[in-house]
């Protein structure tokens, strides 16, 4: 596994890991969630690899090492920038690989920059899965509207309590219990400095802001409407909003023009799937659906 670097278009150097596959039929394209990074996926890395697949993935700005003077960890960019990092991601990965499909596998917070990706780039995938699909809650609005009146001017650095609650909120549980039934993972993540950190008010107005646009399907230029996607999360996974969450999450990328949509609910599961004592049945569904014709 080699650990590379990319600059975006700012400037920002974005700290990745690259692993390429001995015999690659694919590429997979992993987008990370909110306040975690690239190395926790190091397991998911190597099994996909070793299916045969050339796997990229970067630390979101303001996470892990894609960090600067002026984008520290728990201060991300905009929408506009998070995209654009993911794209950067995906030309240095296509030059690499030109012959290659590419596949992205999008979690928790990924999940909605996954969704802002294909807003306009949907023609540069195989296939889409949505991981801890972040869910739309109603009222998300007001969330909106708070995070925008603290993130201006020198307001936008600092970490409002109110938007904390509106973030924990979404999975009505503050406690790092809500991530796994796997207790060890729970344990590494809040030892691990790089989990340990808080957004400030600019990233919650992000974070609420992509939440808010999932459902506004005249964003979707929709190029590529039979794109398969897929949402994979565990059954107990507050975040996505329960089974018709889920459900709601697909009936709005239907409405902006998809055909081939689809979800998998683990039972025994909570938030972080890939973490879980039985992580082997989502690994391999993963390598079903990608090679799906």
């Amino acid at each position: 596994m080699e650990k590379i670097s990319l600059k975006a278009n700012d400037g920002l150097v974005l700290s990745c890991l690259y692993n390429k596959a001995l015999k690659p039929i694919g590429i997979v394209q992993i987008v990370h969630g909110m306040i975690e990074h690239k190395e926790r996926y190091e397991d998911f890395i190597n099994f996909l690899s070793q299916n045969g697949y050339t796997v990229i993935i970067s630390d979101l700005r303001g996470h892990g090492e894609s960090i600067n003077d002026e984008y520290k960890l728990g201060h991300i960019g905009t929408i506009e920038q998070m995209v654009d990092d993911q794209m950067v991601v995906t030309e240095y990965v296509k030059k690499k690989n030109p012959h290659l499909p590419l596949y992205m596998f999008a979690h928790s917070m990924g999940s909605l920059i996954g969704r802002m990706y294909i807003e306009h780039h949907d023609d540069e995938l195989k296939k889409l899965i949505l991981s801890g699909t972040v869910g739309r809650p109603f009222g998300v609005e007001l969330a909106v509207m708070i995070a925008n009146m603290n993130s201006k001017g020198k307001k936008q650095y600092k970490a409002s309590k109110t938007l904390w609650k509106f973030s924990n909120g979404m999975s009505k549980d503050p406690s790092l219990d809500w991530l796994s039934y796997n207790k060890e993972n729970i344990e590494r993540y809040s030892k691990d400095p790089l989990c340990n950190i808080t957004f400030d008010n600019h990233s919650y107005q992000t974070l609420f802001k992509m939440v808010h646009y999932t459902a506004k399907r005249k964003r979707y230029e929709c190029k590529n409407p039979l794109l398969e996607i897929r949402s994979v999360s565990g059954l107990d996974d507050r975040t996505t909003l329960g089974t018709d969450g889920v459900k709601r999450t697909l009936k709005y990328l239907m409405m902006a023009g998809y055909q081939k949509l689809s979800f998998i609910e683990y039972p025994n599961m909570k938030h972080e799937i890939l973490q879980e004592d039985n992580k082997e049945e989502v690994y391999n569904d993963v390598i079903k659906f990608y090679g799906e014709e």
